[in-house]
């Protein structure tokens, strides 16, 4: 609780964002949990007074060829391939969010649809 003050102190513009796993892109939503999980995020969202971001809201979704994301079949951490998938998903969530906005930032378009690109 007392780092949380210390963040709204600071006056820093932020966000929470939940960076999808592989089986939860595969499966078209974010989210996989049990009860307990579930609960905990209820919690940090309402102690923070902040929603957390889904990655599933900032992408194309279906996934076009979601196992190209990991580094291979066996090893779901992510390729190169995921590891740009999340960074334009969290820099999608920042530009929607006003994060960036409030900053007085200027941020070209994307090139492409993040996730779906050739």
């Amino acid at each position: 609780m007392e780092n949380r003050a210390k963040i709204k102190a600071s006056g820093i513009n932020w966000i929470l964002f939940h960076r999808a796993f592989y089986s939860e892109i595969k499966a078209n939503r974010d989210y996989i949990t049990n009860r307990r999980e579930a609960a905990l995020l209820d919690n940090l969202e309402q102690e923070t007074g902040k929603l957390v971001l889904r990655t599933t809201d900032f992408v194309k979704m279906p996934v076009q060829d979601p196992q190209r994301l990991n580094v291979n079949p066996d090893d779901h951490h992510p390729s190169l391939r995921g590891m740009r998938f999340c960074a334009e998903a969290v820099a999608e969530a920042l530009l929607r969010s006003t994060v960036v906005a409030k900053a007085g930032l200027i941020i070209a378009p994307p090139l492409y649809e993040v996730g779906n690109e050739q």
